[in-house]
Formats: C-alpha cells, structure tokens, sequence
C-alpha cells in the first residue's frame, strides 16, 4: 500500500508475535483520533489486514466538543480518510467541558467506556501509545505514586486492550508520515500545559533530551530487562491474571499474595474509579489490608467502585454497572429453572482441573454445581440473590471455584452455557 513500511511493519509485527497481541477473532477495533499516532496505527493496521494478519478493522472517533471548529475538522478529516481506506468507522459526539477538574481523567474514562461497547467476544482494541508515551506516563507516574509498576512503563496489553506500537518511537512514526506523505490533524490543545501530560511533555522532556539525548534507548533496555525478572519471577512464584468481563467488571486472581498483586489491584481500582489518587488512601488501605488477611465477601469503600473478595480472587466494578447483574440475576433463574433441576443434574460433571485458571466467560462469583455438600454455599449471595436463593430453597448443592480442590467434580454455570442454552 505504502513505500518503505518494512521497518515499523516488520517490528510491529514480530512486537506482536512476541507479546501475543494478535486477536483470536482476527478483529481489531482503534481510536482514530486524526493525530499523527492514530493515522499512523491505521495505516499500519490496514497493511496488517492487507498482509492477512487481521481480517476486519473497526476505527472509533470521538468528538469531544472541546474545540468546537478544529472538532469539526478532525471529524471530516478521519470520514474522509476511512472512506479512502476502506475502513468502517463509528463516530461518537460528547460534550465534556475542558475546563472542569480532572478534565483528563473524566475524558479518558468517557472514551473508554464508549471504546467498551465495540469490543466482540475474541477482539482486541489497539491504542497508538508509543515509547515517547510509555517513559512520560512513568515519569508522570513517578511524581505521583509509589507503585513500582511505573518502572515497566506502559503495559502491553491489560484485558482485551493492546498497545502495538510501544516498539516504536515518536521520531519513528513521524519519520515514516513524512517519507510517506501521511497528512494529519494536529491538535493545538495539545500546547496547553497545565494538563499534566502536556506539561511534561513540552516543559520537562526538551530539557531532559537535551541533557541526556540517550535517555529513551537506556528506558527501552531498562523496560526490557524489568519486564524480563518481573516475568521470570512471576512464573516461578505466582500467577496473576486480569480479565475485564462482559458485564464491565474486573476480575483478578494470583495463586497467592504478594506485592506485584497488590499493585495490579490498585491500578485496577483506580483505573475504574473516576476520583484522584490523592484522594484515595483511605480506599487504598482498606483493599491492601483486606488482601493480606485474606478477607472474603464484599469491601465497603466510600468511592464509586464496589469491590468483592474471595479466595485469592478480587472482583471491581463501578456502581452503576451493577444493574447488569440484576439483569444477569434473572437470566440465570431461569436457566437454573429451565435446564438445571432434574434427577440427572450431574451426569456430565468434570473435575474443576479441567477449566483455565481463569476464563472471561465466567462471570463473578463464578458459580458451580457439585454433589459435594461439605464446605458448599449455605447463605444467599448478595450479586445473585435470586439465583442463589433458588438453589438453596431446592437444596441444588452449589460452590464457589475458590473454595473448590482439583479433583472436586463440578458442573460449571458460565456466561457461554447461559447463552448457548437461552
């Protein structure tokens, strides 16, 4: 499609290879923002699909309304680039006031939530971060936590999220729009330094280049070696695996506590919550507190994210999402009712061993029948009332994987046995 892609192409693609970034569905969804990140990803992503690395591609606009004429501009710029591409595109209108508090928090959470719904069993949703972007985000992070996972930069990858440009620099992407004549918007709010990225971006990062022009290789060689003791150390002392589940809730589980836990929980907490970190130690203390001593059942935190415990599980979802499980709460009863309650209700039992570690078609408490009646559930649970209460007015046997051993044979309830018998 384009002159002189083999460079960033043949890196990105052997960057996702490595990191397993590629999607099962063979779909990626983007933000398309008209920036040159964002032009540059979906020129690379349709040499991908051209390549037949992936088969579709969905990019998503969101008009923020901040800057109502250069909005409108951007707008009309991604359609008309899309339709040339041949790349479907959704576009999103909001109307968020830029000089609110936390302005670039509440956006942020904003296209999330929009960039969720687009999101298909089996997909990946690729954003434009890049190495520039990774050393500001754990310079920023630095100044304003003491979690030592902003060493490592950016993630890679977190739930069905992925970042596939890490591997590249900003000089990398601009280099390549230039020789390949890429036009694209730029965003004047973008000079605007009292946003805290923009200030360290224009403020802090020139003097930081000029003093010490090798500091991006020496932060790649860094995040490399990091990444590769934190993966060695997590492979010989624990596992922990994050998945983001249908309903818009984060699950966590870790064959035991230890400090790289703790971390991922409190970056997944705030990641949901719409408040400061500043404003959080209480909430803060109360999650690591509860996590050493093992705490089950529901965490009471004064903010907007309602925490569950369990055996060497953890589950957040922000309060106005727990309506779905009300609605999930029905849908179960009913499969309960319709499929469930026969004499032969464990005919097909499988040993728990069986399943992954962790699986996103299980949704939270991650309910299983057993005919094993020591240790089973004897009280409602208080996310699926219904449901739960059903089983145990009809003494139908039911456990929580958590409290579970490998041989114990079960009868999973899963999101995918629901729908696939509705």
């Amino acid at each position: 499609m384009l002159n002189n892609y083999k460079f960033p192409l043949k890196k990105i693609i052997s960057y996702m290879e490595h990191h397993k970034l590629f999607p099962k569905s063979s779909n990626i969804v983007f933000g398309l923002s008209g920036g040159v990140d964002s032009v540059f990803l979906l020129y690379m992503l349709k040499s991908l699909q051209e390549l037949s690395k992936i088969k579709n591609i969905k990019a998503i606009h969101i008009n923020h309304g901040t800057r109502p004429k250069e909005n409108c501009e951007e707008e009309n710029f991604v359609k008309n680039l899309c339709k040339k591409l041949d790349i479907s595109l959704k576009i999103h209108q909001l109307d968020l006031d830029s000089n609110q508090s936390s302005f670039e928090n509440v956006a942020r959470i904003k296209r999330y939530e929009i960039f969720d719904t687009y999101i298909e069993q089996g997909d990946k949703f690729a954003t434009a971060h890049h190495l520039n972007d990774s050393f500001e985000w754990s310079l920023m992070n630095l100044f304003k936590t003491s979690s030592l996972n902003s060493l490592k930069g950016m993630p890679v990858k977190r739930g069905e999220y992925i970042k596939p440009l890490l591997c590249l620099t900003k000089d990398d992407i601009l280099n390549y729009c230039k020789l390949n004549e890429i036009f694209y918007k730029e965003d004047t709010s973008n000079q605007i330094t009292k946003y805290e990225r923009n200030y360290v971006r224009n403020k802090l990062i020139p003097l930081i280049s000029d003093r010490f022009p090798g500091y991006l290789n020496h932060f790649e060689q860094r995040l490399s070696s990091l990444n590769l003791k934190a993966d060695e150390i997590d492979e010989k002392n624990n596992v922990i695996k994050i998945v983001k589940d249908p309903i818009g809730g984060t699950y966590i589980t870790f064959k035991k506590y230890t400090f790289s836990v703790e971390q991922n929980v409190i970056s997944s907490f705030f990641e949901l919550s719409e408040i400061s970190r500043s404003s959080c130690k209480e909430q803060i203390s109360k999650i690591k507190t509860a996590l050493k001593n093992g705490k089950e059942g529901p965490l009471t935190l004064p903010s907007n994210v309602h925490v569950f415990m369990a055996k060497n599980s953890l589950y957040l979802i922000k309060n106005a999402d727990l309506w779905k499980y009300e609605e999930l709460d029905k849908s179960l009863l009913q499969y309960i009712k319709k499929y469930l309650k026969n004499d032969d209700l464990l005919k097909n039992q499988e040993t728990i061993e069986t399943f992954k570690f962790i699986d996103s078609n299980f949704f939270f408490p991650r309910i299983c029948l057993s005919d094993n009646k020591e240790n089973c559930v004897k009280k409602e649970n208080k996310l699926l009332p219904l449901s739960t209460n059903y089983l145990l007015s009809n003494n139908i046997t039911f456990n929580y994987f958590s409290r579970l051993k490998d041989s114990d044979k079960i009868i999973p309830i899963t999101l995918w046995t629901m729908l696939a018998k509705s």
